[in-house]
Order: structure tokens, then sequence, then C-alpha cells
């Protein structure tokens, strides 16, 4: 059993399939990072994953977080909130909230099961259609305050990366396992290629909804999750 936990982007896990392993995902949108490490906080995250690693004994434990407080979060806090933020700073503190639940996780699950993902690059290409998306969903009424501060497809795919980077580096400090798919989905210019999105949604292509299906993006997320289990069993 491969048991997922993450925010709405990790619904990808529904829509794959590895051989001798049964995979539940438990999607949960809106969820942050800064969220999770919390004892007490809205979509009670971290008490979800604990009580079902009480009850339950997955071979793996897969951790998808981080997208949500890159994409959204950060806009709604510079925007609505009127913070000023460092994103080296933000990032740190982001890779910290995962190290802490790290460690309690480790209570109930030993740390050589957890799988960390990556997020993904930023699908919405151009910034019209970032903004028109990002209002809704932070519920900004200061509609000139973040038009202003959406930034180019170029500048916030390389906050994502800068993330990944970090969550990369505390995985390898930590012996624990980590992959993600992004390099993958860009084109010649470094950012999402059009295959991989419809530019309506921070979601990549197939990941909108539990409906909605691209076979690619699905394969390559596969094909990460099979390279990390497998490469364990040769381990053993």
């Amino acid at each position: 059993m491969i048991k997922v936990f993450g925010c709405s982007h990790s619904r990808v896990f529904k829509k794959v399939n590895l051989d001798n392993y049964i995979i539940d995902c438990e999607n949960i949108s809106g969820a942050t990072l800064t969220g999770l490490p919390k004892r007490i906080s809205t979509l009670d995250v971290k008490n979800r994953i604990i009580q079902y690693l009480k009850q339950n004994k997955p071979d793996f434990l897969v951790l998808k977080f981080g997208q949500v407080d890159i994409d959204l979060s950060y806009y709604y806090k510079i925007v609505v909130k009127g913070e000023k933020i460092n994103k080296s700073e933000y990032i740190r503190n982001l890779i910290n909230c995962y190290r802490k639940i790290i460690v309690e996780l480790s209570e109930y699950i030993d740390k050589e099961k957890i799988i960390i993902f990556g997020i993904n690059p930023p699908s919405l290409i151009d910034e019209q259609a970032c903004y028109v998306y990002t209002a809704r969903i932070i519920n900004a009424n200061f509609s000139n305050v973040l038009k202003s501060k959406i930034e180019s497809i170029e500048e916030r795919t390389s906050f994502s990366k800068l993330f990944n980077k970090n969550l990369e580096q505390m995985c390898f400090e930590n012996d624990i396992k980590y992959t993600c798919v992004f390099d993958e989905v860009l084109n010649s210019d470094n950012v999402v290629s059009n295959r991989f999105t419809n530019n309506n949604d921070h979601h990549l292509k197939g990941i909108e909804t539990d409906e909605s299906h691209f076979e690619p993006t699905n394969q390559l997320f596969q094909d990460k999750l099979e390279s990390v289990v497998f490469m364990n069993e040769k381990q053993r």
C-alpha cells in the first residue's frame, strides 16, 4: 500500500498505477505547509495523517505539499495582509515546516518509508490568467495591487524551482526520499510547456479535477514514483 497525502495537486496519484501496490490518495484542497505542523489547524491535516498511521502500516507514505504556499498564499500575504516577504526566508520557513512534520511522523512510520514530492512548475502562463485565477482564490478585492504584484511566468517558475531545490537539500540532509515532476514539463524557454497546461488553472493539465485526465501527466508522475519505490526494493 502506498498512502498519499497532499494538497489538490496530489490527486494525480489517483490516476496512476504501480505493479504490486495499491495507491490510496487523500488530496486535501487548500492544504498548506504552514498549516501542517500546527497542533490545531482548519484542515487538521497533521492529525489526519497521524490517525491514519496509528491504524495502518503503509509500505510508503507520499507527501506532496507546498504548491498552495508558493502559488497562492504568497500573494495572499503580500496583497491581502500587506506583508513584506523575502522569498528566500519565506522558503526557509516552509522547508522548516516540512522538517517539523517529518520529525513528528517518524514516531509512527519509519523515515525510510517517507517519500516527498516537490511542487510542480506554475501552469498559468500569462500574467492576466494568473491574476484572474489568483484573485478568485484568495478573494482579493485589491485588484490593482494584485495586478501589480503578479510576476512573470519566468519569475514564478524560478520561485517554484528554488523551493524544490531547498526541499531536496533538506531531504538529502535528513535521509528522506525526494523526487518531483518539474523539468519534464518545461519547454525550451524553461517555463511550462503549452502541452501540459490549459492556462486557466494552477494545476497541470489532467490534474484540475478528479475527472480530468491527461495521460502524459499521469505517466510522468507514475514513472517518478515507480523509480523511487523500486529503487528502494533493489536496495533491500
